[in-house]
């Protein structure tokens, strides 16, 4: 499966979100979606996972995933090291 490579620059990024990122990505941080609305399906490691508002989903270092958003999502996005 094609992916993109990520690069991050900061230890912790905190954001919210609008919609999750379609395309298959990795990167060396972990990666924690919390849904507060909306319906998505997360592919990791060619592994589907519905996740719904008051899910909360955790990608691991360097493990390729993505989202496909059967609704609007909304939440909040944390990317951090794992030195934190």
């Amino acid at each position: 499966m094609p992916y993109e490579i990520e690069t991050k620059r900061k230890d912790l990024t905190v954001d919210t979100i609008h919609g999750l990122l379609p395309t298959p990505h990795i990167h060396s941080h972990l990666e924690m979606i919390f849904l507060t609305k909306g319906h998505s399906i997360v592919t990791s490691d060619q592994t589907e996972y519905c996740m719904k508002a008051g899910d909360c989903f955790l990608a691991f270092p360097n493990q390729i995933h993505f989202y496909h958003d059967y609704e609007p999502t909304e939440g909040y996005l944390l990317i951090f090291s794992e030195h934190l």
